[in-house]
C-alpha cells in the first residue's frame, strides 16, 4: 500500500514516523533494562555490519524501531508506529543505502542507544529525532527522484 500513497501522504508518514521515534525513545530510556541495552546494541552491530548490504541495513533498522518500540512498552504508540513503518517500509527500502549512508544512520542510532542505555529520555528524544530527520531526508530525495509532486514541501523534523 505504500507506494501507492501520493507524496503528500508520504511525507505525512514521515512527520509521524519522527513524531512517535521521539515519544518512544523518551519512554525507553525511562523503562530500558538491562536486557532492553543488550538487545538494542545487538541489533546495532547488525546495523554497522551491514554497511555494504543495504537491505541487511534495512531489516536491522526495522528491527532496532520494533525493539525502542517494545522498550517503551505502550501497546497504543506500538500499533500505531507499526502501522507507519509498514506504510513507509517500502519508500525506506527505495533509498539508495550507500555505505557511507548506511555508516552515517548506523552512527546516529548509537547515539539513541547510548542514551536510552545511560537512562536519558531527553538526550534519547534528541538523539533519534536527528536519526529519524536522517532516513526522513532520504525518502524525500527518493520521493525528488522519482517525480513526486510536493516531494521536499516538508522540511526534515516535521
Amino acid at each position: 500500500w505504500g507506494l501507492v500513497l501520493g507524496a503528500r501522504h508520504v511525507l505525512d508518514l514521515l512527520e509521524a514516523h519522527r513524531h512517535l521515534g521521539v515519544i518512544l525513545a523518551g519512554l525507553a530510556a525511562q523503562r530500558r533494562d538491562e536486557r532492553d541495552t543488550a538487545d538494542l546494541r545487538e541489533i546495532l552491530a547488525a546495523m554497522k555490519a551491514a554497511r555494504r548490504d543495504p537491505a541487511r541495513f534495512v531489516d536491522a533498522e526495522a528491527a532496532f524501531l520494533r525493539a525502542v518500540t517494545e522498550t517503551a512498552g505502550n501497546a497504543v504508540l506500538a500499533g500505531t508506529a507499526s502501522t507507519v513503518r509498514s506504510l513507509l517500509g517500502v519508500w525506506v527500502a527505495r533509498v539508495n543505502w550507500t555505505s557511507e549512508i548506511v555508516g552515517a544512520a548506523a552512527g546516529r542510532y548509537a547515539t539513541v542507544v547510548d542514551a536510552i542505555a545511560a537512562g536519558d529520555p531527553e538526550a534519547a528524544r534528541s538523539a533519534m529525532g536527528a536519526a529519524l530527520d536522517h532516513t526522513g531526508t532520504q525518502v524525500r530525495l527518493v520521493l525528488s527522484a522519482e517525480g513526486r509532486a510536493g516531494a521536499t514541501e516538508m522540511a526534515p523534523g516535521g
